[in-house]
């Protein structure tokens, strides 16, 4: 049976399900209730405000544990006179300043304008970019000094003890982060797939996976150290020369993590334009 509302149009209570009908009688459309329903993170906007509370707290959770062991590693690359623990810590703590400006994003992305989002997601991809490749310039050049120490320098020969400590340590915390990152992403597509949707690289979080990227260079920097520490023990590789090739390993990884994350400032760029281009033509519509 069909009744009539005070806002003209009318209301079919037939089957079990009520539904608004308009003036001529076709499915009232609630553009208001789509957009509420269909949030941009694929989800109806109640999930996409728990998503976004779920990668704050994985990106709070991966910026204090680099944070506090860069720092600590910090004193025991001066301590332990290694330059592969104090290489790995300076980029460790580029990666704990991305991961704040990874927070600040998430953060800002709520209230934030489709351009927004695109634009918030440039800021974390574009400085690892940059800090990364001045670090990897950096690690290089001691790297090859301590391969070539002067004759008359006093012999500061790694301490393969604290090497040994730092590096393990360094390796779960860094598992740790893979699991956090690795189960909140299938959390993500799990919650597309309940929408009949797939994770796009489009629109994918340029911020999680610029942290994720940060976090898996980061194990692949120490087990390099790793491999250089087993090469000591077992081939008869001097500290100095393990320490130097180590930081060579690290150099090298630190440079390639830079890939990922020019893909992901070409495919935001790119989104951009397309929406500027859209927006444009809108307007002139």
């Amino acid at each position: 049976m069909a009744y009539h509302g005070m806002d003209g149009g009318h209301y079919d209570d037939e089957g079990d399900d009520e539904k608004l009908l308009g003036l001529d009688g076709t499915p009232f459309k609630n553009t208001l209730v789509e957009e509420e329903t269909i949030a941009s993170d694929g989800g109806t906007s109640l999930e996409a405000a728990v998503t976004r509370k779920r990668n704050k707290r994985v990106l709070g959770v991966a910026f204090v544990t680099f944070f506090l062991f860069a720092v600590a590693e910090v004193l025991g690359g001066l301590l332990g006179h290694s330059l592969a623990l104090a290489s790995d810590a300076s980029t460790m703590l580029v990666d704990a300043v991305t991961y704040i400006l990874n927070l600040y994003a998430e953060h800002k992305k709520a209230k934030a304008t489709p351009r927004g989002v695109l634009l918030y997601e440039l800021v974390s991809p574009t400085f690892s970019v940059v800090a990364l490749i001045a670090t990897t310039i950096y690690i290089l050049v001691a790297a090859i000094q301590e391969l070539h120490p002067d004759p008359n320098a006093a012999d500061d020969s790694p301490n393969i003890i604290v090497m040994w400590f730092f590096t393990l340590l360094n390796l779960t915390i860094d598992i740790v982060n893979i699991v956090l990152f690795v189960r909140e992403h299938r959390r993500k597509v799990a919650q597309l797939a309940a929408h009949g949707r797939k994770l796009t690289k489009t629109e994918s979080n340029a911020n999680m996976l610029s942290a994720l990227t940060h976090v898996a260079i980061d194990t692949m920097r120490t087990l390099s150290v790793f491999i250089a520490l087993i090469a000591n023990k077992f081939l008869g590789l001097s500290p100095t020369d393990a320490d130097a090739y180590a930081s060579i390993s690290i150099a090298i990884l630190t440079m390639f993590s830079t890939i990922p994350l020019f893909r992901v400032l070409y495919r935001k760029l790119h989104a951009l334009r397309e929406l500027r281009q859209n927006t444009a033509a809108d307007t002139e519509a």
